[in-house]
């Protein structure tokens, strides 16, 4: 992970589904991105993208 937020509150599941996969780790930062959507500006049409493209949830 290359980012700053050393205490991300994500950064413990998302290294568990690291171990898993990183297709689990995509998940895991998509489902948390995804819950903040309400507190962004805009929400990037890849973002629905890729929320629809790994099956996480349902874009509403």
């Amino acid at each position: 992970m290359s980012w700053d937020q050393e205490h991300s509150p994500f950064k413990p599941e998302l290294e568990t589904a690291l171990e898993k996969s990183l297709d689990e780790a995509v998940g895991v930062f998509l489902t948390w991105i995804w819950k903040q959507k309400d507190k962004l500006d805009s929400i990037h049409p890849w973002l629905i993208d890729a929320w629809k493209d790994y099956k996480v949830g349902d874009y509403a």
